[in-house]
């Protein structure tokens, strides 16, 4: 699991070294309606065995992906509470992103675990790039104003490579200071948008969005067009 630093350094516009959330996993494929109803243990705890579980882990749902690569994806999410101390509690939601096998199994191929009280939300996308691998897209959003940060993965017949952001180094050579807020790519098309900020400008409202397309040069996503215009 990434630490808070990676991902306030990754939201703040700033590439880290290749880092990506969660953990990818080996595990047999499951009825869809366990994955619908009941919590897996896929390992890779947020807290050692000092801690306790307060009430039973609880299934919040299963999501549609778009199909990729000739196969359909869905993602899960699941909530516990657990007891730091006697007077200290946390909450947890773990993602499960899932491909199906026929028409009721479910097979996990990654996961993330993470405190909503830093996160609002992480969402999974997939989409097929060149030669049969396919591009994982991981959306965290920070909740009030941090905004959202994205991390990709290659897939490629059951390997994972971590792709590195040169386009985050490109726009922060062109706007020092200017990226706050993070980014939004559009995982299918490659295209995204971000706000870029003055000095003076408000947290609320930068002076300028940049639009922009990526092209995927082996394990980068470099930075192929750059618009600029005024932020409504």
């Amino acid at each position: 699991m990434r630490s808070v630093t990676t991902v306030v350094l990754a939201i703040a516009g700033l590439a880290p070294l290749p880092s990506f959330p969660g953990a990818f996993v080996r595990h047999p494929a499951i009825d869809a309606s366990v994955a619908e109803r009941e919590c897996l243990s896929l390992g890779n705890d947020m807290y050692d065995k000092s801690v306790s579980a307060i009430g039973a882990c609880r299934a919040l749902g299963l999501h549609e992906v778009e199909r990729a690569g000739g196969v359909e994806w869905v993602y899960g999410t699941y909530g516990r509470r657990w007891l730091l101390s006697p007077t200290d509690t946390a909450g947890e939601t773990e993602v499960v992103l899932f491909t199906k096998r026929g028409a009721s199994r479910l097979q996990p191929v990654w996961h993330y675990r993470y405190e909503p009280e830093m996160l609002r939300s992480v969402v999974p996308q997939v989409a097929p790039v060149a030669a049969g691998a396919l591009l994982l897209s991981i959306e965290e959003c920070a909740n009030g104003t941090g905004g959202c940060a994205q991390s990709f993965a290659l897939l490629d017949h059951g390997s994972q490579t971590v792709v590195r952001l040169t386009f985050l180094d490109s726009l922060n050579r062109r706007f020092p200071g200017g990226i706050r807020h993070g980014f939004q790519v559009d995982v299918r098309t490659l295209r995204g948008s971000l706000g870029l900020y003055y000095d003076k400008d408000a947290n609320c409202c930068p002076s300028r969005i940049a639009e922009f397309s990526l092209r995927l040069r082996g394990t980068s996503l470099a930075l192929a067009s750059l618009e600029l215009r005024r932020a409504d």
